[in-house]
């Protein structure tokens, strides 16, 4: 575990295997990001990339969709600090909302294959390809335990369009966001349109 200082606030920087030696009671917001040798790291504090009109081509960020969508995980990766981006795969954001025990997370994304193999990837790890298959569910079992570490109850969450069962692998019910709660989401979700909505119920006693 190792801290750092960025303008004015606290990161800590640390491996699953330290979740221990964090008091969670003061987590509100973070980063996790895959490296290509299948290690998760976590930024906790870490505010980390997002898409708005100051840091994106105002074109791109209102009729380009795909082509953030095909930017993200580069640019998620180039705002990290606990490794080289050279070294990652990508990652997520994550947001906790205390009052209302519910954890939000942001910007999934993974590099292409055809990304990692332009980086030469393949050739530093041949086994980078399986490490990225297994990405997502590397990354969605700590996305669990960071929910069980804030003592969350819930997780909401939007996604591009997908085949439902793909989130309902994980334990994510699809819903139609209803009253103020659909223009949260489609605040929350902005630049990114067409989203659907998943909610991932977590049984805790706090």
């Amino acid at each position: 575990m190792r801290t750092l200082q960025k303008r004015g606030r606290t990161i800590t920087i640390i491996t699953p295997e330290e979740f221990d030696q964090v008091d969670w009671s003061h987590v509100t917001h973070g980063c996790v990001f895959l490296d290509i040798w299948g290690k998760l790291h976590l930024e906790l504090g870490q505010k980390g990339f997002h898409i708005w009109f100051h840091n994106t081509n105002w074109f791109d960020l209102l009729f380009r969709q795909k082509k953030l969508y095909a930017q993200l995980a580069t640019r998620m990766i180039n705002k990290a600090l606990c490794a080289p981006p050279k070294d990652l795969l990508g990652g997520f954001h994550f947001l906790y909302k205390a009052k209302a025990q519910m954890l939000i997370p942001f910007n999934v994304a993974l590099l292409s294959r055809a990304a990692l193999e332009q980086r030469g990837d393949l050739q530093r790890n041949p086994q980078v390809g399986e490490i990225r298959q297994r990405g997502f569910e590397q990354m969605w079992a700590l996305f669990d335990q960071i929910a069980a570490a804030l003592h969350a109850k819930l997780a909401l969450m939007s996604s591009a369009p997908i085949a439902e069962e793909k989130l309902k692998h994980f334990g994510c019910v699809r819903f139609q966001p209803q009253g103020w709660l659909r223009y949260y989401c489609a605040l929350f979700s902005f630049p990114y349109r067409q989203q659907q909505h998943y909610v991932k119920i977590y049984h805790t006693n706090q």
